[in-house]
């Protein structure tokens, strides 16, 4: 399973498995996906079709954890702890049938999003099942594990192209006035945005699974068969936020090579 600790954490999902609401138990993140290192911590995802409750979560964080954090909700709920050997853990709550709608919106319906599109179908089918009941988690991945469905990555790249360029909305144009305004907040907030659906075409132009937000440039490099001339200006553009001359150089290569590639393979929208 990948852990350092494994006596200590398998025993931690044992206890979590006994609990009734418990249908599935998983290992995901990047000790699943062969990028960790020794900062990284270990992602467990809880899969319940009825909420945990809080006290049964507390017994059993408190007896293996010496912190725990109980309870955020910054992205999906969680209890974030450091188990008593030091080692840092998320365990995350995830509502079964909220997942499957998740899933069916951009798998089956090809729903892109704003960046990010396919992250948590990659997930699912990345993560190794430490536990699940009657084969809960199993039939999940089985029914996800399709060929990446053409209306997907037509709706993906039609989507995060326009946001890039060519649009009254399109990021670069905001990036642009922005600087205008000097307002650096938000040349760094925009550029942000930028870079997450430049990568969402990647991956969706190589019919691969987002992998997430952790070293998205190494991925793509070692892993995508087809990718934009010159992807060193994604760094060359990130070393040059804040000179407006450099940056505004940078991301008119960026948005030439993007448009390149789409044009090369065909990719239009």
């Amino acid at each position: 399973m990948g852990f350092n600790n494994i006596d200590e954490i398998e025993e931690l999902v044992k206890a979590f498995s006994e609990l009734p609401e418990v249908l599935a138990i998983t290992l995901g993140g990047s000790r699943t996906s062969g990028y960790c290192d020794k900062d990284s911590d270990y992602d467990v995802y809880v899969y319940s079709e009825e909420p945990v409750p809080a006290s049964k979560r507390k017994a059993i964080l408190m007896k293996y954890c010496q912190y725990t954090e109980f309870e955020n909700t910054f992205w999906e709920e969680e209890d974030d702890c450091i188990l008593n050997s030091g080692t840092v853990i998320e365990i995350i709550y995830r509502n079964c049938n909220a997942i499957i709608e998740q899933l069916e919106s951009t798998v089956i319906n090809g729903n892109a999003n704003n960046g990010y599109t396919t992250c948590m179908w990659s997930n699912v089918m990345s993560s190794i099942i430490l536990y699940e009941k009657d084969e809960m988690y199993s039939n999940l991945k089985e029914r996800f594990d399709i060929p990446f469905p053409a209306i997907l990555k037509k709706n993906i790249i039609r989507k995060n192209y326009q946001l890039l360029t060519g649009y009254i909305p399109s990021f670069d144009s905001q990036i642009r006035k922005a600087y205008k305004r000097n307002d650096m907040v938000s040349v760094n907030h925009r550029i942000t945005e930028y870079l997450a659906s430049y990568f969402d075409l990647i991956f969706a132009a190589n019919e691969m699974l987002h992998p997430g937000e952790k070293r998205m440039l190494t991925i793509a490099l070692e892993r995508c068969e087809y990718l934009p001339k010159n992807m060193e200006d994604i760094s060359n553009l990130l070393k040059n936020m804040f000179d407006e001359e450099k940056m505004t150089y940078y991301l008119k290569q960026l948005e030439e090579n993007m448009t390149k590639f789409i044009i090369k393979y065909s990719l239009l929208p």
